[in-house]
């Protein structure tokens, strides 16, 4: 699938079939990974992440608010607070990446290419590193292999399918639970928008 506001090429028309995407705008960086790296090498950092992102995710779903519930949500505010604290000394540091919308899978990647990136070749080996949280700047890590050549589209930028390497099944899992969940939120959300 094309990611937000760009028209849908030959080749992305022809994986339509793959599963539901979750369309974000998230800070993306890439490189041209050594042959032979093990996809499984960041496994347990990225189950780690998300992990964070499904509890913080938890919250926001329409839970009932209860009286024992609001000292929770009280200490949460309080340890937000100090999170995002501490992301902004590590991105003073460590500057994130420049967002750039993308649409994930539990088995594919497509992402625009910034106007100073040159493009990959086709069948090239990627190490990404997406930030989906920006208070918390830790990446998710993932390797993908660039599905044909680069596209261009439309409106100029340059389009990059990648199909992810195998992480292992748990990664997986949790790759298919993330973008399930995204995919409720956006469905409720039409569904609230066309209700009103």
């Amino acid at each position: 699938m094309p990611v937000p506001g760009e028209e849908m090429t030959t080749s992305q028309r022809q994986g339509l079939g793959e599963g539901i995407l979750l369309r974000a705008s998230w800070p993306l960086s890439w490189k041209v990974s050594k042959e032979g790296e093990d996809p499984r090498r960041y496994e347990a950092e990225n189950l780690h992440l998300l992990e964070v992102l499904e509890r913080l995710e938890s919250g926001t779903e329409g839970e009932e608010e209860r009286e024992e519930r609001r000292e929770l949500r009280r200490l949460e505010a309080k340890l937000d607070l100090l999170a995002e604290m501490v992301s902004l000394l590590l991105s003073e540091r460590h500057p994130l990446p420049p967002a750039r919308d993308l649409a994930l899978g539990a088995e594919r990647i497509l992402w625009s290419l910034l106007p100073d990136e040159s493009p990959p070749g086709a069948g090239s080996t990627l190490q990404l590193s997406l930030y989906p949280l920006s208070r918390y700047p830790r990446p998710l890590r993932l390797v993908a292999r660039v599905r044909g050549d680069p596209s261009p589209t439309a409106g100029g930028t340059v389009q990059i399918e990648g199909t992810l390497a195998d992480g292992g099944e748990r990664l997986r899992d949790a790759l298919e639970r993330l973008v399930f969940r995204a995919h409720r939120r956006e469905v409720a959300r039409l569904r609230h928008a066309t209700s009103c």
